[in-house]
């Protein structure tokens, strides 16, 4: 199965990258009505309209299974969520057939692109601001931007692989932020080998990459919990945590289970009342 990680991080400004997939989690995350599968891939379908402006519905189909690597969404389930996007007047069909974001839905796209791009900006003050302390040196904003694509990238391989956000085995920490309870600190160091030829560098950038995944280090957490989300977003499009979970606790059938779902109703739609 792809992983989110296989979307290059070099893309992203093009909206089909990490942050497209990020900014498509955003919506989501601030969506004022609760979502669905078809919310989920409304958003995906609008970052790539963003960039390609105009496409038909398979286009979009094959835009979408790249942005939700492995969720493989059926015509109909595209045609669904397009016309979904179209009641909440994202989008319009021209008359060749071809897809377009609206006014509004090229306002609300670049509105959680805003978000995510101030996210990573502050992330990257953050770098700079450490590497000026560690190294004795300040990347400029361009070489920092390029540090921090590496950072992200093995911080989404790391915590794509380690399974945990899929499973929703997810910890809380202040303020509402989300990491996963387990991630192998190798899988994601491995990834940021070759990084920088840079010795010093790459020293720098492991040791943001374990801060970003300690619950006393601030850096990252942003970052880290916007990246959880997305895992446990692709997970429900993807019907990955249902073929994981019956794998390992066997046939439900005859069993009790007990729901936990105070994290995703905090993260996902309007606030819901639990009384």
């Amino acid at each position: 199965m792809t992983a989110i990680a296989d979307v290059s991080v070099e893309s992203d400004e093009t909206g089909s990258g990490a942050i497209g997939f990020l900014s498509a989690v955003q919506r989501v995350i601030q969506s004022s009505r609760p979502s669905t599968e078809a919310d989920l891939l409304c958003a995906a379908a609008c970052q790539f309209l963003h960039r390609r402006q105009r496409a038909k519905a398979q286009e979009i189909r094959q835009a979408v299974s790249e942005m939700w690597p492995g969720s493989w969404p059926s015509q109909k389930q595209i045609d669904d969520a397009l016309h979904l996007a179209k009641e909440l007047h994202l989008v319009s069909l021209d008359e060749s057939a071809e897809w377009f974001l609206t006014a509004e839905g090229l306002a609300d796209v670049q509105r959680h692109g805003q978000l995510v791009t101030g996210l990573r900006e502050r992330v990257m003050a953050d770098l700079r601001i450490r590497s000026r302390e560690g190294l004795g040196y300040e990347p400029d904003s361009s070489e920092a931007k390029l540090w921090l694509n590496q950072l992200v990238k093995a911080l989404i391989v790391g915590i794509e692989k380690s399974q945990a956000a899929y499973l929703g085995d997810v910890e809380q920490l202040i303020q509402g932020k989300i990491a996963p309870r387990e991630v192998k600190s190798s899988d994601i160091l491995s990834n940021l080998e070759g990084a920088s030829s840079n010795e010093e560098v790459l020293e720098l950038l492991k040791s943001l990459a374990l801060a970003a995944l300690d619950p006393l280090d601030p850096f990252g957490k942003e970052l880290v919990s916007l990246i959880t989300t997305g895992c446990i977003l692709h997970s429900y499009v993807s019907g990955r945590s249902g073929a994981e979970i019956t794998s390992q606790i066997g046939d439900p059938t005859g069993q009790r289970a007990v729901l936990d779902t105070p994290v995703l109703l905090s993260l996902v739609g309007r606030k819901l009342d639990r009384n």
